[in-house]
């Protein structure tokens, strides 16, 4: 939890210094929220990104893999079928 800590500090600090300068911050940092389960919080910065960078390939990525996986609530598993 430390190392995700000090990431997050270090590219919260990135994206209020230089919010126009790097689209990887957006990125890393929508990755890092939805790593700690804040979906909504991953979702807002990686869109906050793309109005900043609207074809960055990587918060792009980023966006279509937190929304399929917070659209699947069981986390990847199948259910169990009765009989």
């Amino acid at each position: 939890m430390g190392l995700k800590k000090e990431a997050m500090e270090e590219a919260m600090e990135g994206l209020t210094k230089f919010p126009d300068e790097d689209p990887g911050l957006y990125e890393d940092m929508g990755e890092l929220y939805f790593e700690m389960g804040w979906v909504n919080e991953s979702r807002d910065i990686l869109h906050e990104g793309l109005k900043r960078f609207p074809d960055d390939k990587g918060i792009k990525e980023m966006l279509v893999k937190v929304d399929d996986e917070s659209d699947d609530p069981d986390g990847g598993n199948k259910p169990t079928l009765p009989g």
